[in-house]
């Protein structure tokens, strides 16, 4: 794996290697586990496989000696590849993930490590109603659907009963049975955008109600855009407030990153050319939004703006500008670069500077969002004075950062 240009290794091994919890490490963990499910396969052993993330289980009907055998070739493959695996065989009774399950008599029942206390939020938290009001039913079908029978669900319900009560609820758990053969109906799949403004208590204004209505204030049926912008493709859905913990720890990296930004941020130009720097002392900075000002040298100087983003050094960005401004074939590669050709064909003469106007991240795999892009489009849509050379469409084009951080990049 490589992100940002480094190898991820750890400081004791050299060799390649993905830490629990890092960077993309749920994905690669998938993909181990489906190559090695493969592997199995290709054996013909006589077994039924699953596996979730490191967790495994198989099912076997021949004799133990047999299960046996069958161990010690699943541990071979393992091994193959530099992995070992811990197997536990012959069991009739065996607890996977959260749930037991019992070979002797078909049934199966919650399971919870031993010592491990159960803790659910407090009714009187300050989180949104609907959270707190559905957290008791959601316990409660949880444990239905992973009960075989009531006397299962019975023998267990007692300690998340204990840690409702403690939490404030006066909600009783009962057995519900499952139909898990009913086929759910497929509902038609709609583009939904979110608003998700913080939950506070001490609030009185109904928040989502008043966004609602904006919604259909300011996007009418008559409106070009009410088909995107009506009560079915935009939802609301609160969030709980940050704890001052969550707080401090966000204030404390902000300062941190800052810092680091500060440090990152520096020319690397060499002394002899430190004046012809694009972006003097910080030429290498990166997840910007830039301003170019392009002014011409006529009886009456013209100054037109031009808004760009980079994820990469800017140096990096502004070689390629160089290119589109130097050679015809890419004129058309930005905005910019036709601009600066339209001058040149009038020979207008030109002078270009640049600097920095913002900053954010680019594209996150774990939450999907390019704040980079969102960021620019902002300046491209609500700040059209300072982007008099761009072209309004440009805010429609796909993220370029995302293929950057796929593993699969087809």
């Amino acid at each position: 794996m490589v992100f940002k240009g480094d190898i991820w290794v750890k400081k004791s091994n050299p060799n390649f290697d993905v830490a629990m919890g890092s960077y993309d490490s749920a994905e690669i963990c998938d993909l181990v586990g489906l190559f090695l499910l493969s592997k199995l396969e290709e054996l013909g052993l006589n077994a039924n496989f699953g596996l979730y993330k490191d967790d495994g289980l198989a099912a076997c009907s021949t004799s133990p000696r047999g299960i046996e055998n069958i161990k010690k070739k699943i541990c071979e493959v393992f091994k193959r590849f530099g992995l070992k695996i811990t197997i536990e065989a012959n069991l009739k009774v065996v607890q996977y993930l959260d749930v037991e399950l019992n070979l002797r008599d078909g049934t199966f029942k919650p399971y919870i490590k031993p010592n491990d206390v159960p803790l659910y939020v407090n009714k009187n938290s300050n989180h949104p109603p609907t959270i707190t009001k559905n957290i008791p039913e959601s316990i409660n079908r949880r444990l239905s659907s992973l009960s075989s029978n009531v006397e299962m669900f019975n023998s267990v319900k007692d300690i998340y009963q204990q840690a409702l009560n403690n939490a404030g609820y006066d909600y009783k758990l009962v057995y519900q049975p499952q139909d898990f053969c009913t086929k759910k109906k497929r509902g038609r799949k709609r583009k939904i955008i979110w608003f998700n403004p913080p939950w506070a208590s001490n609030v009185k204004t109904n928040i989502g109600r008043k966004f609602l209505q904006l919604i259909d204030k300011h996007f009418p049926k008559s409106s070009p855009l009410h088909k995107l912008l009506n009560r079915n493709t935009v939802k609301v859905s609160y969030r709980t407030t940050p704890n001052m913990k969550q707080i401090i720890t966000r204030h404390n990296s902000k300062i941190l990153k800052m810092s680091e930004q500060n440090n990152r941020d520096r020319c690397n130009c060499q002394k002899s050319r430190k004046g012809e720097c694009p972006l003097p002392g910080k030429c290498t900075a990166t997840c910007i939004i830039y301003q170019a000002t392009v002014t011409t040298s006529e009886a009456v100087p013209k100054v037109d703006y031009y808004i760009g983003m980079t994820g990469d050094p800017f140096k990096t960005r502004f070689k390629n500008h160089e290119k589109s401004f130097n050679h015809e074939q890419y004129r058309t590669e930005t905005a910019l670069s036709g601009f600066i050709w339209d001058l040149k064909e009038k020979n207008i003469g030109y002078d270009v500077q640049f600097r920095i106007v913002d900053r954010a991240p680019s594209f996150n795999p774990l939450t999907g969002i390019c704040n980079l892009c969102t960021l620019e489009r902002y300046y491209l849509i609500f700040k059209p004075d300072m982007a008099t050379i761009n072209d309004q469409n440009e805010f429609t084009k796909p993220c370029r950062h995302k293929e950057k951080v796929l593993l699969d990049k087809t």
